[in-house]
């Protein structure tokens, strides 16, 4: 499980565009919830024009139940203090975001990004455990994709829960599609600016790479029709032969396969002789 996840962590984001509130502060009609970055921000939204129309006290009235829980998402808030006033799970008010209740199971500190959140918003990710596959004391950890919102001093936020193997693959198709829009030069300058598809991953990317308590790293990579690593998450790579990297020889077509060896599982796809590819490797 945990090399799901840990493939889930760095793999895998969401793109999507702000949802805005109408005039009088209703919240545009609901997107579905097949698009779930577009349906998180609507969520944290909402909750942002109760406040604005009920107040304080009732809003947190609201979100404190068990029954504002919606699936996967729930809202909760934190106050100017850093600390939890707003959470279906009652054990969590009261608590410092910056201890142990902003520190996901795998030891990873999320609570200093989250707090670094403006009026902009931003997208903090870890791990945790999902309400709606066994509730906040025994369900099973997942990787969480958080919105987070300043408002009046207060943070809101919601998020949902990520399938490892399913965002890889999203991944490795929005490489395809920018490459098919910009070229090589664009795909590498969108995956390294703020509004790319791992906005808001870097930072338990960076933690998860480097931290003890995992056994392996994940990377992405692009590869030339000279079957060169053109474009990698770790440079260092750049210029190596596609197939001895990936301990496997590859002929990937648009449709995308897996590659998996006993160190390696990777989903890569090919388009117009290149091949865009995204992944965990377990050795050094």
């Amino acid at each position: 499980m945990r090399r799901t996840l840990l493939i889930a962590i760095a793999a895998v984001a969401a793109v999507a565009a702000l949802v805005a509130a109408c005039g009088n502060g209703d919240p545009e009609p609901a997107p579905p919830k097949s698009a779930p970055a577009e349906y998180t921000q609507y969520v944290v939204e909402s909750a942002i024009a109760r406040y604005e129309d009920q107040g304080l006290d009732a809003t947190l009235a609201h979100y404190n139940r068990a029954e504002s829980i919606d699936g996967q998402w729930y809202v909760f808030i934190i106050d100017e203090g850093d600390l939890v006033i707003a959470h279906p799970d009652p054990g969590r008010l009261g608590l410092d975001v910056k201890g142990w209740v902003g520190t996901d199971v795998n030891g990873y500190e999320f609570g200093a990004d989250m707090l670094s959140a403006t009026e902009e918003g931003k997208w903090v990710s870890y791990v945790y455990q999902n309400p709606e596959h066994g509730g906040f004391s025994s369900g099973g950890f997942e990787l969480k994709h958080v919105w987070v919102d300043r408002h009046d001093g207060m943070l809101f936020a919601s998020g949902w829960y990520i399938d490892a193997d399913a965002f890889t693959q999203q991944l490795v198709s929005i490489a395809v599609d920018k490459y098919r829009e910009s070229g090589l030069e664009g795909t590498v300058a969108y995956f390294a600016g703020p509004g790319s598809a791992v906005a808001g991953l870097e930072a338990a990317v960076d933690y998860y790479n480097t931290a003890e308590t995992v056994d392996g790293r994940w990377f992405a990579f692009i590869g030339d029709p000279g079957g060169k690593v053109v474009a990698h998450s770790d440079p260092s790579r750049i210029g190596q032969d596609v197939g001895e990297m990936l301990g496997a020889a590859i002929e990937a077509d648009e449709n995308g396969q897996w590659v998996a060896t006993e160190t390696r599982r990777v989903w890569v796809a090919g388009y117009d002789g290149f091949v865009f590819g995204s992944g965990w490797t377990q050795d050094n």
